[in-house]
Parts: C-alpha cells; structure tokens; sequence
C-alpha cells in the first residue's frame, strides 16, 4: 500500500461526484447502479433502465472496486497519524479494520437518514411504519454483509484448535483427543480436549479437577441451526461419560464449548435482521440456555484473535465461572466469580 499523499477528508458524495456504471452483484446479474467517485460507495439501490433515459445504458463505465480502495487507504493513514503508537504503519490490519468499520457505520447513517427524508415526504402516515420496518431489515442484512467482508476470521476447527493450544496451554493442561465412553448409551466417544488447571490456577480459586473441552467451527451463514444445536449437544454428552487420563477414568464435572462465536467479532456476525426466522441472536442464546443445565458453558476470548486480553468461562450468556484478564504491560489477573456454576447437580426437578 502506498503512502497517500492527499489530506483525508470525510466524503460527503456530493451529487456532482455521482455517477452511473455497471455493477456485477454475487448472483451474477449487472445491474446499474451509482456510484460516488470520491468514496468508491454505491449511493442507493439499482436504477431501473427508465430511469436512464432513451440512451439507456450504452456507453456506462463498469463499476470501480479501485476508488474505494484508494479512499480506505487515506483513512487509515489518517488513524495511523492520529495514533502513531497503535498503528506504526498504513498495511496495519487492525488499522483496516478500523477505517472500513467507520466508513460502514457511516454509510448506514447516511443511508437511514435519506431513506427516512424519502418516506417521510413520499409516503401516507398508514404506510410509513410498515415501510419502515421493512426497509430497517434490508439495512440490517447490508450492514450485515458488509461486516462479513471486513471481519477476520477462522476458517476451521483445526485453526481454532491451533490458537486454543497457543494461548491457553500457560493457564492449563491440555490433552488432546481423549477418547472415552457413555455412560448412558455405552458408546464410544472423543472430546477433543481434556483440561485440567495448573497451580497458579488452583491457587486463585480454580478447582482442581479435570474438565472437557470441546472445540467447534460453527459458520454464522450456511446451516446455523444445525450446526449450533449438534456442536453444544455433542459437548452436553461429554459430561456424561467417563475419559481415559492416563491410567485412570475421569468424568467431568462441567465442559466448555469453543468455537469461533467465542470471538466477540465473530459473535456479532450472527443474523438479527429482526424477524423471528432471521434471529440467530435469539437463538443461540436459547441454546446456551439450556446447554448451562448440563453444566456446558462457552470459553469465551477477551478482545481479538491477534491481540487477545484473556478468557472468560461463561454459562448461559449471565454468569462467569472463572476468568482471566491481562494487558500488553499488566502480568495476568485471575478471578473466581462464581463456584457454584460448576457444582450444581441438574437432574430431575431442581
């Protein structure tokens, strides 16, 4: 990337810089569309060709990926000039990331307030909240597509596996596929890891026993449901059979789910688009709900994958079992905040 060489300044996509072109959408079709040729952004939603005129769209350039490039790079060196200890140079991920997140919480401003001029003035008062509310869900799903395109994330089980045992094999023991059986079922099983805290650990509150680990790949777009219910039901059976640590057959008292949602960044890329059909939200958090009554929680990552402050052990969403926080210069913390969480016996009417 190029060092820019031309002030940053906020885009405003006055309609002199506006111009029509040829945009190729993910299905395929081309579509026509305007485009800002400051900000690179697609200002509203396809034009119709009578809108064009009698010359339709002979002669439309195509639409140009490129301006929009150039403009992200004049953002982020303006964050990188306005942070000079953060982001030491302009390639900074974490400096892309944070200039493509402003642009996108601007254009979903902008474009809430020029849907809402329009209404208001275009529409009957009996038709506008209506209207309204079916326009808020398609911003919802563009936003939504947007942080799709400008999130980091894990690309499979093996990844996340790889960063577990990176970061976490300071505060515990891990080993790894552990291979056991159900007590109920008498079936042979697999978890992918088997845990168990080191001193410094149990010195803080931690109790000093063997629990499960269970690391999933869960992708926020193809199949959900599915995938979210089987991953948190397959570490509920875990904590009804019996490992083999060593010589000995160990059953754990509670176990963790750690998946990609375990990110906070990833966890916001799950739908809310605010229909019941689309509210994957509202969904998983009914999963965790029930998942916490086996004594199954989410191993949850403090900050990102590449600049991550500690972990939280966490059951239906509310309550904290353990936690550990630490910055770039503090030594980490740890913090027992709720015991009972892993000592409950949930069998029956309890």
């Amino acid at each position: 990337m190029s060092e820019p060489t031309t002030p940053f300044k906020a885009c405003h996509c006055p309609e002199e810089g506006i111009r029509a072109c040829r945009r190729k959408v993910t299905n395929g079709a081309l579509h026509i569309v305007r485009q800002c040729q400051t900000c690179g952004r697609q200002i509203g939603s396809a034009l119709s060709k009578k809108a064009l005129g009698p010359a339709g769209e002979v002669g439309l350039p195509d639409f140009d990926p490129e301006i929009e490039e150039r403009y992200r790079e004049l953002a982020v060196h303006a964050i990188r000039q306005a942070n000079p200890l953060l982001l030491s140079e302009p390639s900074d991920p974490i400096a892309q990331e944070i200039a493509a997140r402003m642009a996108l919480e601007r254009e979903a401003r902008e474009a809430v307030a020029e849907l809402s001029r329009r209404w208001i003035q275009d529409l009957p008062p009996s038709k506008l909240a209506d209207t309204l509310g079916t326009q808020a869900i398609e911003l919802r799903r563009a936003v939504y597509d947007a942080n799709l395109a400008i999130t980091p994330r894990f690309a499979d089980e093996p990844a996340l596996k790889r960063w577990l045992v990176d970061h976490l094999a300071e505060d515990f023991e891990l080993t790894r596929e552990v291979k056991g059986r159900h007590l109920a079922e008498a079936v042979r099983v697999e978890i992918d890891f088997m845990a168990f805290p080191k001193p410094h650990l149990i010195d803080a509150g931690f109790a000093p026993r063997h629990f499960g680990i269970e690391v999933k790949h869960i992708n926020q777009e193809d199949g959900f449901s599915r995938k979210a219910s089987r991953a948190l039901w397959q570490t509920v059976s875990y904590t009804d059979s019996e490992f083999e640590i060593g010589s000995s057959l160990v059953k754990p008292t509670f176990a963790m789910l750690f998946s990609n949602l375990s990110f906070d960044a990833e966890l916001k890329l799950l739908r809310n688009f605010g229909s019941q059909r689309e509210n994957d939200v509202v969904l998983w958090r009914g999963l965790l709900q029930l998942a916490n009554h086996a004594n199954v929680g989410t191993l949850d990552i403090r900050g990102t994958a590449a600049d991550w402050r500690g972990w939280v052990m966490r059951f239906s969403t509310g309550g904290t079992y353990f936690s550990r926080r630490h910055s770039r210069l503090a030594s980490p913390t740890y913090k027992k905040s709720n015991g009972n969480l892993v000592d409950k016996v949930r069998v029956g009417n309890f």
